[in-house]
């Protein structure tokens, strides 16, 4: 039942391309045109400040102290600081368990 109201609600905001993520509103052009073949969201390696403080959960302050402590590394382009997507697996794995 709910599997049915979630693809309803998909099939009408296909219809209206109402979707607010661009990704999503790419995945779902590339299958509509070509179902038979698996559609590959695009790779993205490096993540801005912004992002990776959504993806870790953490503040602005701690992100900087992890850089500043060699625990995050980060690079800059054209002023952008930017973080790899491999040292964001790097610096998750290095974290303790509970």
């Amino acid at each position: 039942m709910l599997n049915k109201c979630i693809r309803a609600e998909v099939s009408s905001d296909r219809r209206q391309n109402n979707f607010a993520n661009p990704q999503l509103r790419t995945l779902l052009k590339a299958s509509a045109s070509s179902i038979s073949e698996p559609v590959i969201p695009p790779i993205k390696l490096l993540y801005s400040v912004v992002e990776v403080l959504k993806l870790l959960s953490i503040g602005r302050n701690t992100f900087y102290a992890l850089i500043k402590n060699n625990e995050l590394k980060a690079t800059k382009i054209r002023g952008r600081t930017l973080v790899h997507i491999d040292e964001i697996h790097r610096f998750l794995r290095s974290l303790p368990t509970i």
